[in-house]
């Protein structure tokens, strides 16, 4: 199946009494394979509203307050790239039976039969079913797994996630405030960050910044605009450039991690032009001068010092101004002063 576009599908398991409602898959992709509720979102159709459909259908049940636990992308061949949202809940209405798509059974969480699912399982429904919050990609080779990526949030984390759907979900506010309304509401936010007078009003300014800013991803989810998923996936795929360390799990110094960001992002396209060329080689030398120890050798280091920190100032201020000629020039004038200090000995400098 070739496609430029992902499928979604939708995954459920009810969990009771410490047990999770799984079920023999009896025809299509998987069959013979034990598994959770589920299948594909039909043309517009909601998540939610695909994993009722799917549960009744396949079950004869209807769940009640799904919680969203998972997103896994899943590529196979290269080619066929499906999304699978994944939904807890602990209640449901109607009577289990048994239906020509599958046979539903109750399986003890200490005992699921992981070497009978899809190989990929193990690797996040334990979190999951433990209540956490899973992304994950996994690649496949004639639905065999060649690669896999799983990220899983804390539970405070899990938490926000969840009420953020039900504030998409339950709130008016949400539901009546367009896109550009709720980004003008996030830069007026962050303004309120720049004014805040002390550490409380700073906390509390954040607090709701964080939230809105959330809430404007969602609401881009919401209105189809861009899913999360979507974003998710592209802030990954750039991290994994420009960070491939992190990816590995490699230790590296902060003078080669500055060198690499900048690197990478400059083999982007999108920042092939002199204008981006300098103002990013400016943010780059001012922060290594930033960062840098200078220690004060003799009396005589209070002035470089002082004229250091006033071209910093100066770089600063240039750069937020877009005035970006002044701003690289103010740069090389501060580490001119570092490097003469350097020199005549009237302090030490150690670069990053």
């Amino acid at each position: 199946m070739k496609t430029s576009k992902a499928e979604n599908q939708v995954l459920l398991y009810l969990i009771k009494n410490n047990k999770v409602l799984l079920i023999e898959k009896k025809r299509g992709l998987g069959a013979g394979l034990i598994n959770g509720l589920g299948g594909k979102v039909n043309d517009n159709e909601t998540i939610e509203e695909a994993v009722i459909r799917e549960s009744k259908e396949e079950a004869g049940i209807l769940p009640k307050n799904l919680q969203k636990k998972a997103t896994l992308f899943f590529i196979n061949n290269e080619k066929e790239h499906i999304i699978t949202h994944v939904f807890i809940a602990h209640d449901y209405e109607g009577s289990l039976y048994e239906t020509e798509e599958a046979k539903p059974f109750w399986q003890n969480l200490d005992s699921v039969p992981y070497k009978k699912m899809w190989e990929d399982d193990i690797y996040w429904l334990p979190y999951v079913l433990s209540g956490l919050y899973v992304y994950g990609e996994f690649k496949f080779k004639d639905w065999k797994m060649t690669d896999k990526k799983v990220y899983v949030s804390s539970e405070g984390l899990s938490a926000l996630i969840q009420y953020l759907e039900d504030n998409a979900r339950y709130c008016p506010f949400f539901k009546e405030t367009n896109v550009k309304e709720y980004l003008k509401g996030v830069r007026e936010e962050i303004e309120e960050i720049l004014n805040a007078k002390n550490l409380e009003e700073f906390k509390e300014e954040i607090a709701d910044t964080l939230h809105d800013f959330l809430a404007f991803i969602w609401k881009l989810d919401k209105e189809k605009i861009i899913s999360k998923e979507e974003l998710i996936k592209e802030m990954l795929k750039k991290m994994e450039i420009r960070k491939p360390h992190v990816f590995k799990k490699e230790k590296i110094e902060l003078k080669e991690a500055v060198d690499f960001w900048f690197q990478a992002k400059h083999k982007n396209a999108k920042y092939n032009n002199i204008e981006t060329k300098l103002r990013d080689e400016t943010k780059k030398w001012l922060f290594k001068l930033k960062n840098a120890k200078i220690k004060p050798l003799s009396n005589k280091s209070k002035e470089i010092l002082k004229n250091i920190q006033s071209y910093i100032n100066d770089a600063e201020y240039f750069l937020k101004n877009n005035m970006l000629i002044e701003a690289f020039e103010a740069v090389i004038w501060a580490w001119s002063w570092a490097e003469i200090g350097e020199r005549l000995e009237f302090l030490k400098l150690e670069k990053i």
